[in-house]
C-alpha cells in the first residue's frame, strides 16, 4: 500500500462509536463558514480530478503496473459471518460513488463513468488446511493489476484461516481511495456489518455530495487569482534553483520508470522516541519537523547539495463537504530546505518549519497543476521536483466492540516504489517503526540498508546534540566507521631488507624485472631498468 495509507494499530476491539463516528461520517451537514460544494450538473461525463488525471497517465504510461495499487488488511477474530460483511461493503459502494467509477477514454481524454449497480462480491478463500500460503495469496492479490478503463476499482477478499479467525483484504486502486478513505471505509463497513447483524438499517446518513462533484468543483474553484496568488508561492520556493538530487544509485535509471520497488524496516526504541519528543518540546516543533529535518542532514552530507527537496503527502480535506467522502483526495507536497551555510541541528529545525508552515498554507494547488506551471526538465525515468519522499504517521487505534476483535496488519507488501526513496515514520506511542519502499532498477538492498543506518545515526546524534553544525553530525555507524577509518587504510606492510635504502631496493628489482613499469604518468612509461640508470646518472 502507498506510505501516505498506512495505518498501524496495536490490538483493539471495534465498536461502532456511534455518536463520534456518526459526527464525523456527517460532516457534510456541518457549517464551516465556507462556500459549500454545489452537486454537479447533469452530465454523464464529469472530468477527472488533477490527481486523478496524473495516476491515469502514468496507467497509460506503465499499463497493468501494481505501483498504485492501495491494498490494506485486518485481522478479524470471532463469529464473523460472510454475507453480512458482503451486504456491508455492497452498501459502502452504494454510498460512494468513487467505488463505482471507472475511467474510460475517447481519442485520449478519460471522464469519471459512475455505475449504478456494482456488486462486490466478498471472494472466499479458505486456508483453514494451509495457513502457511496466507503471506503468498496476499501479496498476489495486491499485485493484480486493475483496468481503470472498465473496473471496478476495488476487491475485497475474506482468508479464513480458522472458524472464528480471518483476514480481510481491502485492495483498491488509488484513482479512487487515499488513506483518510481507508479508514472511513472500514469504520463505516464494520459499523454496517454491527447493525445488519443485529438486524437494523444503516445507521449512516446520506451523503451531500459526491467525488465527481469534488471534480467539477476543483476545476472551477482552483482558478484566477486565487491559483495564480498560490502559484507565485510555489515559484518563489520552487522556481529557481530545484536541481535533482544526485542520490548514490547503484545502476543508471531505466528509460522509462517501472514502478518495481523493494522494501525495508526499522523500529526506533521508546528511549530514542523519548529523546527526540523532549527536543521537539524545547525547541516547539513537531516530531514530523525533526524527522525531516534529520533526514536533510542526510540527503545533504550525502549530496553535497544545499537546496534539497523532499516530497510528502498532506490529506488535502480543506474543505468541510469532503471530510465524509471516499476519493482521491492526497496531495503531495514539496518541501525545499535551504541548508546552506553549514548551520546547526537547531536552525536546520527552524528552516524546515518555515518552509512546512509555508507549503502547507498553499497546499491546495494540485501537484500536477505545479509542474505544469514550473515546467521542470521531465524524464520518464523519474518523479519531477523530488526524488525522495518522506511521510509520518500516528498509529490508528479501532475502539472495541461487542462480537469482533479488529486488529490492522502492518502494510501489505507489493514490492513496488513510487519514487527513488520514500521513508515513513509511524509512532506507534512506545516506539517508532521506521519504513522505506526504493526504487530497485536504481538501487541495491545493501546500499538502501546503509541508508537507513545511516538516517539512524543522524536521529541519534541530533536529539543528543542540536547545537552541533551539520557538518559535523556523523553519518556513519560505528562499525562502518571503523571499517573506513581503521580496517581499509591498514596498509602497513612487512617486507623483507627493511634496513636498506630505497635505491638499493629499486636496484635489486631492476636486476630481477629491468623491462617492468615502474613509473607511468600521462601516457609514459619508465622501466625499473631506465629508472636506475636516470638515477645513477642524476647521483653522479
Amino acid at each position: 500500500m502507498s506510505r501516505e495509507d498506512l495505518a498501524t494499530s496495536r490490538k483493539a476491539r471495534l465498536s461502532p462509536q456511534k455518536r463520534a463516528l456518526l459526527e464525523k461520517l456527517s460532516g457534510a451537514a456541518r457549517t464551516s463558514g465556507t462556500t459549500r460544494i454545489p452537486r454537479r450538473p447533469a452530465d454523464d461525463r464529469p472530468p477527472l480530478s488533477y490527481a486523478q488525471r496524473r495516476l491515469w497517465f502514468l496507467d497509460q504510461m506503465v499499463p497493468d503496473s501494481p505501483a498504485y495499487n492501495v491494498p490494506m488488511s485486518f485481522r478479524v477474530r470471532g463469529p464473523l459471518r460472510r454475507e453480512i460483511l458482503e451486504r456491508a461493503a455492497e452498501e459502502v459502494v452504494r454510498r460512494h460513488e468513487s467505488l463505482r467509477t471507472r475511467l474510460p477514454s475517447e481519442n485520449g481524454e478519460p471522464w469519471q463513468e459512475i455505475v449504478d449497480d456494482v456488486k462486490v462480491p466478498v471472494e472466499l478463500v479458505d486456508l483453514t488446511d494451509d495457513p502457511a500460503r496466507l503471506d503468498a495469496l496476499v501479496f498476489e492479490a495486491g499485485r493484480r493489476p486493475f483496468d481503470l478503463a472498465t473496473g471496478p476499482l476495488l476487491r475485497v477478499t475474506l482468508y479464513r484461516l480458522a472458524p472464528e479467525l480471518h483476514v480481510v483484504l481491502l485492495n483498491a486502486h488509488h484513482v479512487v481511495v487515499d488513506g483518510w478513505s481507508l479508514g472511513l471505509f472500514w469504520q463505516e463497513l464494520f459499523t454496517l456489518y454491527e447493525a445488519f447483524a443485529a438486524g437494523r438499517p444503516s445507521p449512516l446518513p446520506e451523503l451531500a455530495v459526491q467525488y465527481a462533484d469534488f471534480a467539477v468543483w476543483q476545476r472551477e474553484y482552483l482558478s484566477g487569482d486565487r491559483l495564480e496568488n498560490q502559484l507565485a508561492y510555489w515559484r518563489r520556493q520552487l522556481g529557481e534553483g530545484t536541481e535533482n538530487l544526485e542520490l548514490p544509485l547503484d545502476r543508471p535509471r531505466p528509460p522509462v520508470q517501472t514502478f518495481e520497488g523493494g522494501d525495508l524496516r526499522d523500529v526506533y526504541p521508546a528511549a530514542l522516541r523519548d529523546e527526540l519528543q523532549a527536543l521537539c518540546r524545547r525547541e516547539g516543533v513537531s516530531l514530523f519537523v525533526v524527522l525531516l529535518g534529520a533526514l536533510n542532514v542526510l540527503l545533504h552530507r550525502y549530496t553535497g547539495q544545499s537546496g534539497i527537496p523532499v516530497g510528502s503527502p498532506v490529506t488535502n480535506r480543506t474543505h468541510v463537504d469532503i471530510e465524509p467522502l471516499i476519493g482521491m483526495f492526497v496531495n503531495t507536497l514539496v518541501y525545499r530546505t535551504d541548508m546552506a551555510g553549514d548551520p546547526d541541528f537547531r536552525e536546520v529545525l527552524r528552516r524546515v518549519q518555515e518552509v512546512v508552515n509555508g507549503a502547507q498554507q498553499h497546499q491546495e494547488v494540485p501537484f500536477e497543476v505545479l509542474v505544469d506551471a514550473l515546467r521542470p526538465e521531465r524524464y520518464l525515468s523519474q518523479n519531477p521536483l523530488f526524488q525522495v519522499c518522506f511521510n509520518f504517521l500516528p498509529a490508528r487505534e479501532l475502539q472495541p466492540g461487542d462480537e469482533l476483535v479488529i486488529e490492522a496488519i502492518e502494510g501489505v507488501r507489493i514490492a513496488t516504489s513510487k519514487f527513488d526513496l520514500w521513508i515513513s515514520v509511524v509512532d506507534c506511542a512506545d516506539e517508532l517503526l521506521v519504513e522505506v519502499e526504493y526504487n530497485r532498477d536504481v538501487f541495491e538492498p545493501a546500499t538502501v540498508r546503509r541508508l537507513m543506518d545511516a538516517f539512524r545515526v543522524v536521529v541519534e546524534a541530533a536529539a543528543a546534540r542540536p547545537d552541533v553544525a551539520v557538518s559535523r553530525l556523523p553519518v556513519l555507524p560505528d562499525a562502518d566507521r571503523r571499517r573506513i577509518v581503521e580496517e581499509w587504510n591498514d596498509t602497513a606492510k612487512a617486507f623483507d631488507g627493511a634496513e636498506r635504502c630505497l635505491h638499493d631496493l629499486i636496484a635489486d628489482q631492476a636486476a630481477r624485472t629491468p623491462d617492468a613499469p615502474a613509473v607511468v604518468f600521462g601516457g609514459q612509461e619508465v622501466t625499473y631498468a631506465e629508472l636506475d640508470r636516470r638515477a645513477n646518472r642524476l647521483a653522479h
